[in-house]
C-alpha cells in the first residue's frame, strides 16, 4: 500500500505539471511498465504467504529489484511534490496580467539594454496570443558599459525588473520597477506610472538629464525585441522628442 501511494503521488504530480509532463510522463510510465513486470513477476514466484500474507525475502534478486522500482518512485514523486507545490504557493500569478516570459537585448554595443516581459492579458478578447505587456528601454548614449547586472520576477501579484549598467565599477546607470498586475499601476525608481497610457518605457540618462524617465503615450503588442525597438523609434519621431533624437538612430 506504501508502494502504491507513492506511485500514485508521482505519477499525479508528473501528469499535472506542465514543465515537465511532455517528458517526464511518458517516461514515468515507460520506466514502470518495465520495472513493474520486472519486479513484481519474480517477487511473487519467490515469496510464500505467512499468516495470511505474502512475505519475501528483501535481499533476493526479486526483492531488491522490487525496492528499485519503489525508490525510483520515490525519486520521481518527490521533486514533483516540491516543484508544484511552489508554484501552488509561490508561482501562481494572479492580476489582469500572466507573464510568460522575459527577453533581453543589448544596445549599441551595451550603451543600453532592452527588457521585455511577455505575455497574456485576461482582458483581451482573444488572449491567447503571447504579446509585450511591458517594456524598458535603459539607454545612455554617451557612455558603454562593461556589464549588467538584472534581478526580479514575477510574484503572485506584482513583477519586478531591475537592472544595472556597470562601466568597470566607475560608472553605474540603472533603475528598480514594480508592476503591479492588477492595478496596473508601475512604479520605477520614485517615479508611479499608469500602464494604460503606455507600456514602453525608456530610462534615460544625458549629460543634460541625470535619469529622465519617459512614458511612450502607446501601447506596444510586439511579439520580438526588434519589433519594441521600431515601436520605440517611430514613437519618439511621432512625439519630435529631443532628449530621444539618439535613441531613433540605434541598432
Amino acid at each position: 500500500m506504501k508502494s502504491f501511494s507513492v506511485q500514485l503521488l508521482a505519477f499525479l504530480f508528473v501528469a499535472l505539471t506542465p514543465a515537465i509532463s511532455w517528458v517526464a510522463g511518458p517516461l514515468y510510465v515507460m520506466l514502470n511498465l518495465i520495472f513493474a513486470f520486472a519486479a513484481i513477476v519474480p517477487l511473487l514466484v519467490t515469496s510464500k504467504q505467512v499468516d495470511g500474507r505474502l512475505d519475501f525475502e528483501k535481499t533476493s534478486f526479486a526483492g531488491r529489484l522490487f525496492q528499485i522500482w519503489y525508490w525510483i518512485n520515490v525519486a520521481i514523486a518527490t521533486p514533483c511534490i516540491v516543484y508544484a507545490s511552489g508554484l501552488l504557493i509561490f508561482g501562481t500569478q494572479q492580476g489582469n496580467h500572466i507573464v510568460t516570459r522575459r527577453e533581453t537585448r543589448e544596445i549599441n554595443n551595451l550603451s543600453g539594454r532592452l527588457d521585455v516581459l511577455y505575455g497574456r492579458s485576461k482582458n483581451d478578447s482573444n488572449p491567447n496570443p503571447v504579446k509585450t505587456l511591458i517594456a524598458f528601454i535603459l539607454f545612455d548614449p554617451n557612455r558603454s558599459y562593461e556589464k549588467t547586472s538584472s534581478s526580479g520576477g514575477d510574484g503572485p501579484d506584482v513583477s519586478a525588473t531591475n537592472v544595472q549598467l556597470d562601466a568597470n565599477q566607475v560608472s553605474t546607470f540603472g533603475y528598480g520597477s514594480i508592476w503591479n498586475r492588477t492595478s496596473d499601476l508601475l512604479a520605477i525608481q520614485d517615479k508611479e506610472f499608469t500602464r494604460t497610457k503606455g507600456n514602453v518605457f525608456v530610462i534615460l540618462q544625458t549629460d543634460a538629464y541625470p535619469m529622465d524617465i519617459i512614458q511612450l503615450p502607446a501601447i506596444c503588442n510586439a511579439t520580438n525585441a526588434e519589433d519594441v525597438i521600431r515601436f520605440a523609434k517611430e514613437q519618439s519621431e511621432k512625439l519630435d522628442e529631443q532628449r530621444l533624437g539618439l535613441l531613433r538612430i540605434t541598432k
